[in-house]
């Protein structure tokens, strides 16, 4: 943030170490009208270039593709589970250490928390695949949303490309 004082433009350190305040204490999120009783003004804010606008928008679309792997998928089996990354991996060891082993049953926990007990392998590799499957969904839906940030020639283009995820 910027401030005018005297027609100069300063950041809040420059205008703290001007000798007309000096012995002057004042938040640096002071509200307006307390720098306006010292004469400060605070400068426009500079509309962002068409780049950063852009750049903001691909940083909305991790944000909410990050956000939104945080979820849940209906299974097959009659439940919810969450599909995020470290989720698929812990599903997939326990179909693993099934065919290791030679365990005939083993059991998964949904994403309220309930275990659900006596899931064949063939149970347990089907539930991993929908949640593979949900994760690729969302992570589709992301590159499709960054293509056409990309693709955006203006801003009112930015504007149009409406961010969600399934």
């Amino acid at each position: 943030m910027k401030y005018i004082y005297k027609t100069n433009e300063y950041t809040f350190a420059q205008l703290r170490r001007l000798p007309d305040f000096c012995n002057v204490s004042f938040a640096e999120k002071a509200d307006a009208s307390v720098l306006a009783a010292f004469g400060i003004e605070l400068a426009p804010e500079p509309e962002p270039s068409f780049e950063e606008v852009k750049e903001a928008k691909m940083r909305e679309v991790s944000r909410t593709f990050n956000i939104a792997v945080l979820g849940s998928t209906p299974v097959s089996l009659g439940w919810r589970m969450q599909f995020a990354p470290r989720d698929c991996m812990l599903v997939e060891g326990a179909v693993k250490l099934m065919e290791a082993t030679g365990a005939e049953f083993g059991y998964l926990t949904d994403s309220e928390e309930v275990s659900h007990a006596g899931l064949s392998l063939a149970q347990m590799k089907q539930v991993l695949l929908e949640m593979l499957g949900a994760y690729a969904a969302h992570h589709a839906r992301k590159q499709e949303l960054r293509a056409q940030v990309e693709a955006a020639a203006d801003k009112a283009a930015l504007d149009a490309v409406v961010v969600g995820f399934l």
